[in-house]
């Protein structure tokens, strides 16, 4: 029986006027873990600064980035009214 494929989990943090964060939990690899980052968005920006969640290291896990574009394009878009 196959399991079903967990989605992410996005959470947003904080926003202001130049920037929301926000946590994303990616689904559970082979080790059965989570994966967690805080990514940064910017107004009008297809930028996303992505780090670590503990450490706080800069990471280039271009998979949170294809999830924070996804979320942002079905509408929770920082900035807009």
């Amino acid at each position: 029986m196959r399991r079903r494929k967990l989605p992410p989990i996005v959470t947003k943090l904080s926003e202001s006027e130049n920037q929301t964060v926000w946590r994303v939990e990616l689904p559970p690899n082979g080790s059965g873990f989570r994966s967690t980052y805080r990514a940064t968005t910017y107004p009008n920006s297809d930028l996303v600064f992505v780090e670590t969640w503990v450490k706080k290291l800069k990471s280039s896990n271009k998979k949170v980035v294809e999830v924070m574009r996804a979320h942002l394009a079905g509408g929770d878009r920082p900035g807009e009214v």
